[in-house]
C-alpha cells in the first residue's frame, strides 16, 4: 500500500496557519463571555483601526490577536494583550531557537519574529508607558512549536555570561537598551508549544457544548465564518466584544446565557473570618451540605468570598445571588425559577472552566 505524505507546501502551508489563527483569535474572543476576566473588547489582524492612529502602517504587522482589558481603547484599556500567531504542520517538533527567533527576510532586516514584536511594543509603549511599566502589557508568541529553553532561561538573566544572546535579541528589536529591557518583562512564551490546531479545535466545541444544547459543531463553524470575516483586508476596523459572539450565537440579550447574574461586588480588603475557616474545613472534611445564616448584614456574603481564597489550588466557586441587589422582586426577574438557576450556575461553572484552561493574562 502506498501512503501519500501530506503536502505543506504554498497555499496548503497558509491555510494551516489561518485555520490556526482563526481558532485562536475565536478561543480568546469566547472569554468575552466570562465575567471574571474583564475582557471588554477583541481586535484581530492589528489593534482598533483608532488605536493605530499616527504610527507607521507597519507598526502593527507582527500583531494578530490584541485583547483589551478593562476599556475598549488604548487610552481607557486597564491592560492589552498582544499576540503573535506562528504554526507549523510540517515541523511541529522545531524549537524557536535565537537564530529563527532574530532572522529577517526584508532589506531592512526589521521583519524577524522578534522584530515585529518589539515593533508593536513600541508602538504600543509610545502610546501607554505606564501599561508595561506596570505589568499591564503583555506581548505574546502562540505556537505550536516551542521557544529553546535556553533562550527563555538567558532571557530571564541579566548576567554578563548571557550578554551575547542579549545583544543579538536586542539588535534584531531595533530598541535602546531601556526599551529592551522593559520589552523583555513584557514578553511571554507560555503559549508556545501549546498543541495542534485540532487540540485547539477541540477545546472550543467542548467550550459551545457546555453552553449550548444545539450543535455546537455548526455554532463554532458560524464563529469561525465572523472570525474569518473580521481578518479579511475589509474587515479592517471591526471589532469583537460580547455583545458580537451572542449575536453571532443567535442571542440578542446576555440573559438568554446568564439569566440570573450576580449583583455583589467583590469586597477589596477582605478580612478573614473564623467562619470562613471553619467552612472551609468541613468542606474539605466531606461535608456537603452546609447552612450558614443570619440576618442582613452580618457579612455572609463576605465570609463566601473569604472561603473561595482558602481553597486548595484549581478550586473553583461558583456563587447563585437570589437576591440579586433586589432585583428578584421584579416581574420579570426569574431568581426563583430552578431553571434559569441551573442555567445561570452551569454557565457560570462552564465559563469559570474555561477560563482556568487559558493563560493567566486577563487575571
Amino acid at each position: 500500500m502506498i501512503m501519500t505524505k501530506p503536502d505543506y507546501r504554498g497555499a496548503r502551508a497558509s491555510n494551516v496557519g489561518d485555520d490556526f489563527h482563526e481558532l485562536w483569535a475565536l478561543r480568546q474572543a469566547l472569554m468575552l463571555l466570562n465575567h471574571d476576566t474583564n475582557l471588554q473588547m477583541v481586535a484581530v489582524e492589528g489593534l482598533r483601526a483608532e488605536d493605530e492612529k499616527g504610527t507607521p502602517i507597519d507598526t502593527w504587522d507582527g500583531v494578530d490577536c490584541a485583547l483589551y482589558f478593562g476599556g475598549d481603547n488604548i487610552e481607557s484599556a486597564e491592560r492589552v494583550a498582544i499576540d503573535q500567531v506562528k504554526y507549523s504542520a510540517a515541523n511541529p517538533e522545531q524549537t524557536w531557537t535565537l537564530a529563527r527567533l532574530t532572522h529577517s527576510t526584508n532589506k531592512k532586516q526589521d521583519n524577524s519574529v522578534i522584530g515585529r514584536l518589539a515593533k508593536a511594543f513600541a508602538g504600543l509603549n509610545s502610546k501607554r508607558p505606564d501599561l508595561a511599566v506596570n505589568g499591564n502589557l503583555v506581548v505574546r508568541l502562540v505556537s505550536n512549536q516551542q521557544v529553546d529553553p535556553a533562550v527563555v532561561n538567558e532571557l530571564s538573566n541579566k548576567g554578563t555570561s548571557h550578554q551575547p544572546t542579549r545583544t543579538t535579541l536586542q539588535k534584531a528589536s531595533r530598541l535602546n537598551e531601556k526599551d529592551f529591557e522593559i520589552f523583555v518583562g513584557t514578553l511571554d512564551f507560555s503559549q508556545c508549544g501549546s498543541g495542534s490546531r485540532f487540540a485547539l479545535e477541540e477545546n472550543v466545541l467542548s467550550t459551545i457544548s457546555e453552553w449550548m444544547d444545539d450543535d455546537a459543531r455548526a455554532a463554532v463553524n458560524d464563529l469561525l465564518r465572523y472570525v474569518h470575516r473580521a481578518m479579511l483586508p475589509e474587515g479592517k476596523g471591526e471589532i469583537i466584544t460580547r455583545q458580537s459572539i451572542l449575536s453571532w450565537l443567535g442571542f440578542s440579550d446576555p440573559r438568554a446565557l446568564f439569566p440570573c447574574p450576580s449583583a455583589i461586588r467583590n469586597v477589596e480588603r477582605l478580612i478573614l473570618r473564623d467562619v470562613s475557616r471553619t467552612v472551609t474545613e468541613k468542606m474539605l472534611g466531606g461535608d456537603q451540605h452546609i447552612c450558614l445564616y443570619g440576618e442582613a448584614g452580618c457579612g455572609k456574603t463576605t465570609a463566601l468570598q473569604g472561603i473561595e481564597g482558602l481553597l486548595p489550588d484549581g478550586s473553583a466557586i461558583v456563587i447563585f445571588d437570589c437576591y440579586g441587589g433586589g432585583r428578584y422582586l421584579d416581574s420579570d426577574a426569574y431568581r426563583h425559577r430552578g431553571a434559569d438557576a441551573f442555567l445561570q450556575l452551569s454557565n457560570d461553572l462552564a465559563s469559570r472552566h474555561h477560563h482556568l484552561s487559558l493563560s493567566s493574562v486577563g487575571r
